[in-house]
């Protein structure tokens, strides 16, 4: 009897001994939870071992190097979107530039043309000054003169009223 009590004592705590999983357990487990591509059941798991194994150097070592794999990851994807962001500046500024270029380009053409138009308007202005045999001093004497004149017409010409004066009242 005191040998069957034995045997059902064994068989109860067997199963709570085996239940009780040993650091490598969790490290396997996690280990294969990782190769098939669940990453984060992998360092939950690894969490767990940590909890009831804390200072079990594997568990510690396979989740920093998790943890290191899944920073370089996000590095990779910040550089990748950092490059292209970078590409994008560079095409923008190049068009930038370039459309800089062609504004300067157009101004340096518009400046151009205007300097022609006031050197042929200049040369006419000579060539009709020599046809009339006048110098330019005295062709701006004229031009002075005539102003004058005009101002002065201008000045004693009597302003039209814009209504009619009623006609019995008297002008001013």
């Amino acid at each position: 009897m005191r040998n069957m009590r034995l045997l059902i004592v064994i068989l109860l705590v067997t199963p709570l001994l085996t239940s009780a999983q040993r650091p490598v357990d969790y490290f396997n487990k996690a280990a294969n939870q990782y190769i098939d591509g669940s990453k984060e059941k992998a360092l939950s798991t690894l969490d767990d071992g940590l909890i009831k194994h804390p200072n079990d150097p594997n568990l510690e070592r396979l989740k920093e190097a998790l943890l290191s794999e899944e920073e370089q990851e996000q590095d990779k994807e910040n550089n990748q979107s950092n490059s292209q962001g970078e590409q994008d500046d560079k095409k923008q500024d190049d068009q930038e530039q370039q459309e800089q270029e062609q504004n300067q380009e157009q101004q340096n053409q518009d400046q151009e043309n205007q300097e022609d138009q006031e050197k042929s308007q200049e040369q006419m202005t000579q060539e009709k000054l020599e046809e009339m045999g006048i110098s330019e001093e005295k062709a701006r004497q004229l031009l002075e003169a005539m102003r004058q004149s005009e101002i002065k017409y201008l000045q004693h010409q009597r302003r039209k009223p814009t209504k009619r004066p009623p006609s019995g009242k008297p002008d001013w």
